[in-house]
């Protein structure tokens, strides 16, 4: 048991710490004097049609005496709404837009108490950037998608789109005779006239509008045995044999979840549907899951990765079925709860269920610190009015909640957190909450004080750095990039240490509470080395002198493997933080690369392809290539250019890793051609060759010989081919840097050769391509306008990070000069971006000289 150094852990916890706190009653939400208890929609649907028409029913109780309500819909056309009393009057309302995509329904009189029913007719086009009810093509066929989260559902029908509107649906859709349809429930009865069949499904449990679904198209259907619950994978035509893999882990997964829960799913199906063209990794709809194709379509088996993504994102939506579905935030400023714990559930699973794939050490406060760090962070709880404040720092809900929930659980027990989510999960079933319903669960099952952890963590931007002094005192400030002038801040922190005792030559496990701005602790004063992040926990980051550093690296040996992967994740922050030199942190990545486990390995060689991607284009070209080949040859040689039939998962991922890595930034001539003939031969006969070895040649081939014949193949192969897999890996391998290349891709990105959902990731692989980028920008603006059209309309925020700078000044000067004046939305995203491609040169400049002298001596 870890020794407790602070005498009273608890009562150095409690502290004054102020919540926030947000109005009901603001402008950007609707009034509660009414409410809708449930609505029915009845859409008439074609895949084959540009639009679509509904009409749909609310049933309204209303509070108090109104004078109109209000409802949201966008891009629809709307006939005046019918409002019938309970004694069957019937008012015709007019309407007017309002703010926040609001519209208010009227006719000049009072609305009285009582019961309504509001009839509304409408139309609408399709959406085509993959988000609402949308239409895409695959294979030659048209198919009709949704994705209504956050705030999408509107689109396509007039309702009350915020999630503490929790009630129950009924969808009616009419569509071609031959076409399958599916939705979050069952079908309840179907009837034809002429070539189109109605299909009513049942009634839904209560849920908020932005977990509605449905899908129309020509689909494979293949069951998934096992489950508690009938399911079925939807998949495009032809691809149905491709769901092996999927359909084979889904049931432990959920069996694991419900044990987990300690209760079944509760719904009444689990079906899942492969979307060609899709925005976002999946969506957690009730009854009806949607992935992105590459994610259900692995084949009978999958390995690495590839294995790694389909079972974690299953477990992350299956998660969501409690976690968002049955218990659902009153409101966005609380979507980590949702996103948070889904993610945390899902890496708890897939450790539990897979430790070959070795998850546990893809630590979730390595993503987030460089993305916390930056001056322009905000809270993961804010105030939420659109959908731009919830895309600003939206991934962070998941990757620095997960770090928080597991700080959390390291501080109760496992068991002890789990009995309370068992009991948060079982009293606010069907019904919203916030995180004070949470904190008052974890409260029955701990006498420390979660709230005041949590809080600090969740409504403070930015992240602690914690130094241990040589005299045993330890102090916590706000980490900052150099440079940046931030406020302090001081969060309520549990830290878990492991140290060696000089004197004594043993290892002490400890934890302690730093609640003030610092404390006294005279055993540290003692310590050899300490590791401020035993089991590789903490959503911190620390420093303890260069003396014991030094010793803590040369002592990685005593540590498990996730907490070598933590003090990897610590030494990058610190490394841009000017708090340690470059040497020491290629001595932790020599190190790790030394190391026998090829995860760790894998982490090691992507850090050095960071510290490559800073010096490459600089005089220190030659033996910077030189270092590489050295460092990574004994990788090489044991893991050769082949996939072997006794590979390990581990080695699946690093092979190409090492592979790509070599070829780029070292000095092996030979593998690009060798990874150019794989590439070739990926494209020809995709199941022949390893997804993500084919992947990386891909890019190779892409860099190094991308000519206009090769860009026009690459987008002829992404149109063409039924394989997701090979679809997807040439979505993020469009690396041409060649001019006629590059326009080649732009000009088929306009005319809307790649999906919507791609767009992005094509963008961001032209840019990498391009160390100077001033020739890319003078295309890119031609056809910017287009582009941004094309994204996904939520993602249009964030265009500035598709377009890196590469750690490069005169292209951080050209990103500037290009969103000027350009959308608005997108200045906060271009903030973030150029003040993290700054702080990227900045470190590149400070290390110069030791990264001379280290090149010059190793």
């Amino acid at each position: 048991m870890p020794k407790i150094l602070t005498s009273n852990i608890v009562a150095a916890l409690i502290v004054c710490f102020s919540s926030m706190s947000f109005a009901a009653e603001v402008d950007y939400r609707l009034p509660k004097s009414y409410a809708v208890t449930e609505q029915s929609i009845d859409l008439t649907l074609d895949p084959a049609s540009d639009g679509f028409t509904g009409s749909t029913i609310l049933k309204l109780t209303v509070h108090e005496p109104v004078d109109r309500i209000g409802l949201h819909w966008v891009g629809l056309d709307v006939v005046p709404p019918q409002l019938t009393n309970s004694d069957g009057k019937v008012r015709t309302l007019k309407f007017e837009s309002g703010d926040y995509e609001m519209w208010w329904l009227g006719d000049g009189n009072v609305i009285a108490p009582g019961q309504y029913s509001l009839d509304i007719t409408f139309n609408g086009d399709y959406s085509r950037d993959a988000l609402g009810l949308y239409k895409t093509t695959f294979a030659g066929r048209d198919y009709l998608f949704t994705q209504y989260e956050q705030t999408l559902a509107r689109r396509a029908t007039p309702m009350v789109d915020e999630p503490d509107s929790k009630i129950p649906w009924q969808l009616t859709i009419t569509a071609p005779e031959g076409l399958k349809v599916a939705s979050n429930t069952p079908v309840e009865s179907e009837s034809k006239s002429g070539n189109l069949i109605k299909r009513v499904f049942k009634q839904t449990p209560p849920m908020p509008s932005y977990l509605l679904a449905f899908a129309v198209g020509d689909f494979d259907v293949t069951p998934i045995d096992g489950l508690s619950v009938p399911g079925v994978i939807y998949s495009p035509k032809g691809t149905g044999a491709d769901t092996g893999f999927a359909v084979s882990v889904t049931p432990p997964i959920l069996r694991a979840l419900e044990k987990y829960f300690g209760s079944d799913l509760p719904y009444e199906k689990l079906d899942f549907v492969a979307v060609p063209d899709f925005s976002f990794g999946a969506m957690e709809n009730v009854g009806l899951v949607t992935y992105r194709t590459e994610l259900l379509l692995r084949g009978d088996t999958a390995s690495g990765s590839a294995a790694v993504n389909t079972v974690n994102t299953i477990a992350h939506e299956l998660a969501h079925m409690w976690y968002g579905n049955l218990v659902t935030m009153e409101w966005w400023d609380d979507l980590w709860l949702n996103e948070a714990f889904a993610t945390w559930m899902a890496s708890k699973i897939v450790d539990q269920m897979y430790p070959q794939y070795e998850s546990n050490l893809q630590l979730p406060q390595a993503s987030a610190f460089g993305a916390d760090a930056v001056a322009q962070s905000r809270p993961i709880r804010k105030e939420v009015k659109t959908d731009e404040d919830v895309l600003d720092g939206f991934g962070l809900n998941y990757s620095k909640g997960h770090a928080i929930l597991n700080m959390l659980e390291q501080s109760m027990g496992d068991a002890e957190f789990q009995r309370a989510i068992q009991t948060y999960m079982d009293k606010h079933k069907w019904s919203n909450t916030r995180a004070s319903d949470l904190w008052a669960a974890l409260a029955t099952e701990t006498p420390v004080p979660v709230n005041v952890i949590a809080d600090s963590f969740l409504e403070l931007a930015g992240f602690p750095l914690i130094t241990f002094g040589e005299d045993g005192v330890v102090s916590q400030t706000r980490f900052h990039n150099p440079g940046a002038e931030l406020p302090e801040q001081r969060w309520q922190i549990p830290v878990g240490t492991r140290h060696r005792d000089r004197d004594t030559g043993n290892v002490v496990e400890s934890v302690f509470a730093l609640s003030d701005q610092s404390v006294v602790l005279p055993e540290y004063s003692k310590a050899e080395w300490i590791l401020p992040a035993a089991g590789g926990n903490g959503y911190y980051v620390w420093h303890t002198g260069d003396q014991r550093y030094k010793a803590l690296l040369e002592n990685l040996g005593e540590l498990s493997n996730r907490e070598k992967a933590a003090v990897l994740a610590n030494s990058n922050q610190l490394l841009q933080g000017d708090i340690i030199g470059i040497d020491q942190h290629l001595q932790l990545l020599g190190g790790l690369l030394a190391e026998d486990n090829m995860t760790l390995a894998l982490s090691a060689v992507n850090g050095l392809r960071g510290i490559a991607g800073m010096y490459f284009q600089s005089d220190l070209q030659p033996q910077l290539k030189a270092y590489i080949t050295r460092a990574l040859t004994p990788w090489y040689e044991r893991l050769g250019t082949q996939t072997r039939a006794d590979d390990s998962d581990s080695a699946r991922d690093l092979r190409p890793r090492v592979l790509r890595t070599l070829a780029e930034f070292g000095d092996k001539p030979e593998l690009v051609a060798e990874m150019s003939k794989l590439a070739d031969k990926y494209l020809t006969q995709p199941e022949s060759v390893n997804p993500r070895l084919g992947h990386e040649a891909l890019r190779i081939a892409a860099l190094f010989n991308g000519d206009e014949a090769m860009a026009k193949r690459y987008i002829a192969a992404y149109r063409e081919t039924n394989n997701s897999n090979l679809r997807s890996n040439l979505a993020f391998a469009m690396y041409f840097g060649d001019r006629t290349a590059m326009n080649t891709v732009l000009k088929s990105l306009a005319q809307g050769d790649i999906q919507s959902g791609d767009v992005s990731l094509v963008i961001m692989g032209l840019f990498y391509a391009s160390p100077d980028q001033r020739v890319l920008y003078e295309a890119f603006d031609g056809y910017f306008d287009i582009l941004a059209a094309k994204i996904p309309e939520f993602y249009r925020p964030t265009m500035p990070a598709y377009t890196s700078a590469s750690c490069n000044s005169e292209n951080v000067a050209l990103r500037e000069a290009f969103y000027a004046g350009r959308d608005s939305s997108m200045l906060t995203q271009l903030r973030k971006s150029q003040e993290s491609t700054q702080n990227c040169i900045d470190t590149a400049e400070r290390g110069y000289p030791a990264m001379a002298e280290f090149l010059g001596g190793s």
